[in-house]
C-alpha cells in the first residue's frame, strides 16, 4: 500500500542515513533537497524502464499540431507509451519512423504513407515534439506518455510511494551526502543495490496481471482506406 512523505521526512531519514543528523550544516538543506530530487528521479527511471513504463502512464490531452507534421506534447512529458489513430471509433498502433525515413516520408503523397511517428528534441526549446506522417487531425490522436518525476520543492510537499520505494530515495540521497564528505559509502552502495532488486521485483508483480495485447497491424497497414476512412463509398 501506498503511504505519503515529506520532503522534510525525506531529509531527515537520508541525513539519519548518512549519519548526519548533526553536521554542523555541513549539507545545507537546499543541498540535501536537491539531492532527494535527484534520488526521486533516478528511481523514477528504474521503475519506468521498458514496459514497466505503462504501469506509470496517462493519456495526453488533445495535442496542438504547430507545425505540416508537429505536435506539442505535454509540459510534463518524459516518455512515450504509445501513440494510436482513432479509425471508425476504433484506435490503432502507429509505428515509430527510423530518422532515415523521414525524408521519404514527407515526400511521399498523402494516400501513399504509412503511418509513421518520431520524437525529436528541439535545442532552442527545450522541448521534445511529436512528429506524425502524414499529418492526421490531432482530435483523432491518442498518445500515452509517462509524466516526469514528482519535484518537491517545500518541506510539507508529499510523495506518495510503497515504504520500500522512500528507503531507495532516503539510501541513494544518502550516498550522495557520504560523497560530498569523502567518506565510505560501500555499506550504503549494497543498501542500494538490493533496494533496486527489490522494487525491480515490486514492479514485476504489479505487472503480473498485465498481458501484452496482441496487434493485427499488418492487416491494419494493408487496408488502403485505413488513413482516409471518410473516403469509403
Amino acid at each position: 500500500m501506498a503511504t505519503s512523505r515529506t520532503l522534510a521526512e525525506l531529509r531527515v531519514d537520508a541525513r539519519r542515513r548518512a549519519d548526519m543528523s548533526d553536521d554542523g550544516n555541513f549539507i545545507s538543506d537546499a543541498e540535501a533537497n536537491d539531492y532527494i530530487n535527484e534520488s526521486i528521479s533516478a528511481l523514477w527511471r528504474v521503475l519506468t524502464d521498458g514496459d514497466n513504463a505503462r504501469l506509470f502512464a496517462q493519456h495526453a490531452p488533445i495535442l496542438t499540431q504547430i507545425g505540416d507534421n508537429q505536435y506539442e506534447l505535454p509540459s510534463t512529458f518524459f516518455k512515450l507509451v504509445s501513440v494510436d489513430l482513432k479509425v471508425s471509433g476504433k484506435y490503432n498502433p502507429l509505428l515509430p519512423a527510423d530518422v532515415r525515413e523521414v525524408a521519404q516520408l514527407a515526400a511521399d503523397p498523402p494516400d501513399q504513407r504509412d503511418g509513421r511517428y518520431r520524437l525529436a528534441f528541439d535545442s532552442s526549446t527545450g522541448k521534445m515534439s511529436l512528429y506524425i506522417y502524414p499529418a492526421i487531425d490531432e482530435n483523432n490522436l491518442a498518445v500515452v506518455f509517462v509524466p516526469e518525476p514528482t519535484v518537491l520543492t517545500a518541506d510539507g510537499s508529499t510523495v506518495y510511494f510503497p515504504n520500500h520505494w522512500y528507503e531507495f530515495v532516503a539510501v541513494d540521497a544518502a550516498i550522495k551526502m557520504l560523497q560530498k564528505e569523502e567518506s565510505d559509502t560501500t555499506a550504503l552502495e549494497f543498501k542500494r543495490k538490493s533496494l533496486m532488486e527489490t522494487v525491480a521485483d515490486h514492479i514485476r508483480d504489479m505487472d503480473s496481471g498485465l498481458p501484452d495485447r496482441i496487434r493485427d497491424i499488418d492487416g491494419l497497414f494493408e487496408d488502403r482506406f485505413y488513413w482516409f476512412p471518410r473516403s469509403r463509398n
